[in-house]
C-alpha cells in the first residue's frame, strides 16, 4: 500500500511550495506556515508523542474504505499514530453524538470525518474544537460552500475535498457527452441518500451544468440507492418502469450505476439506456473499457485520506498554523472526465474498487 499510494500521491509534493518549514526537534517542531506535503510521513512529522486520531464515517462503504487506507499508508510509519474507526453510517445524529462522545473523552488529539448533515453537526464539532482536538472533514462538505473547498469554521484545521458540487457539473457533462445530439436525452439520476451533505451538493451542481444543454431532460430524480448494487438496481428497474424512453442513467457513485447496468440488462435496453458513474473506481474502468459503461467521474479516495492524515497531524503539533482548504484535483492537472477514448490515451490507476 505504501508503494501504491506513493505513485498516486506523489504528484502533490508540488504543495512544497506553500511554504519552507521552520523545525527544530521532531515533536517539539515551531513551523511559521504549513509545511510541504510529503507523500508519507516523515520522522520528524511523526514526532514522539502519542497520538489519538477519530475517523468517523461509514466503515462499511467501500469508497469510505479507501479514504481510510489513505489515511493509515500516510501515517504508516508513525508507530505512535494510532487510528480509531467510528462507525456512523449514514445516519448524521449518530455522527453528532459521537462528536460529542469523543469531545468529553479527552483521548483523541484529531478527528477525521465525512459530514453527513453540513450544518446540523458543527456545534458538535465546535465542542470538539473547544476540547482542544484538530479537526478535518473529507470528502463531503460543510456550511453552505459546495463549490470550494475553502474553510469556513473557526478553529478548524482543515477540509480536504473534491468539491462535490463540481463532481455534479462533471457529471452533467459526461452525460452530455453520452446523449450526444439526442434530442430530447431523457435522463435518470440515482441518489444513495437524499437530503445529506454530498447529495445536496452533487445534485446542485447537476441541474446548473444541465442549463447549459437544453437538450438534456432530468426526467426521474430518485432517492435510496444507499451507495449499494442491489438497492439500485431495484430504483433503476422502477425508473425504467415509469420512463421506458430514459436514455441515460446516472447516479452519485459508481456502485449504483453496478445494479443500473442489472436492470438495464434485465430490460434489454443495452443499446438505449448509457451509463455514466461517479468514482473511477476499478470496476467503472473495467466496465467503460469493455464499452459497457459510457464512462465514470474520477474521484481519489487515497490521496484524500493522505492529504486528510497530513493536515491533521501537522495541526496536532501545531496547533497554530492556519487553516487548510485543499482539492487534490487542483495538483492531478488532468481531466475528471474518463471514456473509453480517455483510456486509451492515458494510464489511469483507481483508488477503490467500487
Amino acid at each position: 500500500m505504501q508503494r501504491k499510494l506513493r505513485g498516486e500521491v506523489g504528484f502533490l509534493v508540488a504543495l512544497a511550495l506553500l511554504a519552507v518549514v521552520s523545525a527544530s526537534s521532531a515533536g517539539a517542531r515551531t513551523v511559521a506556515s504549513p509545511p510541504p506535503f510529503t507523500p508519507v510521513a516523515t520522522s520528524q512529522e511523526c514526532g514522539t508523542k502519542s497520538i489519538n486520531i477519530a475517523v468517523l464515517q461509514p466503515v462499511t462503504n467501500t469508497y469510505s474504505q479507501a479514504i481510510y487506507n489513505g489515511m493509515k499508508a500516510w501515517l504508516a510509519p508513525c508507530k505512535n499514530v494510532h487510528l480509531t474507526a467510528f462507525d456512523t453510517g449514514f445516519d448524521a445524529q449518530k455522527e453528532y453524538n459521537t462528536f460529542e462522545n469523543i469531545a468529553t473523552q479527552h483521548k483523541f488529539q484529531g478527528i477525521g470525518f465525512l459530514p453527513i448533515d453540513p450544518v446540523g453537526v458543527i456545534p458538535a464539532m465546535n465542542d470538539a474544537i473547544k476540547a482542544g482536538i484538530q479537526v478535518v472533514n473529507f470528502n463531503n462538505p460543510l456550511g453552505h460552500d459546495y463549490a470550494t473547498p475553502k474553510v469556513h469554521i473557526k478553529g478548524q484545521a482543515g477540509t480536504v475535498i473534491e468539491p462535490q458540487y463540481k463532481r455534479g457539473q462533471w457529471m452533467a457533462d459526461l452525460v452530455a457527452q453520452a446523449c450526444g445530439s439526442r434530442n430530447p436525452c431523457k435522463i435518470g439520476f440515482i441518489v444513495g441518500q437524499v437530503g445529506i451533505s454530498a447529495e445536496l451538493a452533487i445534485g446542485a451542481g447537476f441541474r446548473a451544468e444541465l442549463k447549459k444543454y437544453p437538450h438534456l431532460q432530468l426526467t426521474a430524480y430518485q432517492g435510496n440507492g444507499q451507495y449499494l448494487p442491489d438497492p439500485s438496481r431495484t430504483v433503476a428497474a422502477n425508473m425504467l418502469t415509469a420512463h421506458h424512453d430514459l436514455n441515460v442513467i446516472t447516479g452519485s457513485g459508481d456502485q449504483m450505476i453496478r445494479g443500473a447496468e442489472i436492470a438495464v440488462d434485465d430490460a434489454g435496453l443495452q443499446k438505449q439506456v448509457k451509463l455514466v458513474g461517479l468514482g473511477g473506481s476499478a470496476i467503472a474502468v473495467q466496465k467503460v473499457k469493455a464499452g459497457l459503461w459510457f464512462g465514470t467521474v474520477i474521484t481519489q479516495p487515497l490521496d484524500q485520506g493522505a492529504l486528510t492524515s497530513w493536515i491533521l497531524l501537522n495541526h496536532i503539533y501545531n496547533p497554530a498554523l492556519p487553516a487548510q482548504g485543499v482539492n487534490p484535483f487542483t495538483y492531478t492537472h488532468r481531466t475528471p472526465l474518463l471514456t473509453k477514448s480517455v483510456l486509451v490515451k492515458t494510464h489511469f490507476v483507481a483508488q477503490w474498487s467500487g
